[in-house]
């Protein structure tokens, strides 16, 4: 299994234990990696806690493309993407945004590559300085 991801690891469970993986650069992104056995008629769950900063476009987005691989069953995934304070998810398309705009998911099939989006801006909260921020 293999993870690439610009962020970087802050922690990693297989199955709930603590799970190492390697991590190196490759394409200017880090990889992390590490064999994982999955017997038939089984399943695993990797957690990946990554964090760091984005680069967003000019517009404020943000892409995360999940590619497909070969296999018999497609991959089962679940992204959840949690901002910090000052920042709100304005637009997702592919996720659902709750607790009030600062968390995005996905949860679903890998049964084709997807690229999930979402807009992020600044959240003066809302009083009258953010209304006037916002342009209210």
């Amino acid at each position: 299994m293999t993870a690439y991801s610009s962020l970087r690891l802050t922690g990693a469970t297989l199955d709930g234990q603590p799970q190492g993986l390697e991590a190196q650069r490759e394409l200017g992104r880090w990889a992390y990696s590490n064999y994982v056995s999955i017997p038939a008629m089984s399943r695993r769950t990797l957690d990946l806690a990554l964090q760091g900063r984005l680069r967003l476009t000019k517009a404020g987005w943000y892409e995360l493309a999940l590619p497909t691989q070969p296999s018999v069953n497609p991959d089962a995934a679940k992204v959840s993407v949690r901002l910090p304070g000052g920042w709100r998810f304005a637009q997702a398309d592919g996720l659902k945004v709750d607790d009030g705009g600062r968390r995005a998911t996905f949860t679903g099939s890998l049964d084709r590559d997807r690229v999930l989006r979402v807009r992020i801006e600044r959240d003066y909260g809302p009083g009258l300085w953010g209304r006037l921020q916002q342009g209210e």
